[in-house]
């Protein structure tokens, strides 16, 4: 079992992705900024959707 972590941080926001590729256990996904925070656990078999839902909104707004 080996946990990843990822990390994205700049002025005001920090994004955390997390997932241990030995185990079946949902992704974690973080979202902390100076006003408040959003955490949740994607299961792995929703994460291709989310994944793309956000590649389509990044597409759609640059």
């Amino acid at each position: 079992m080996i946990e990843t972590r990822q990390v994205h941080s700049r002025a005001d926001v920090k994004i955390e992705v997390v997932h241990d590729s030995g185990r079946t256990s949902a992704v974690y996904l973080g979202v902390h900024t100076d006003e408040g925070s959003f955490e949740v656990n994607i299961d792995r078999q929703d994460f291709p959707f989310l994944m793309h839902m956000l590649n389509t909104t990044y597409t759609d707004t640059h």
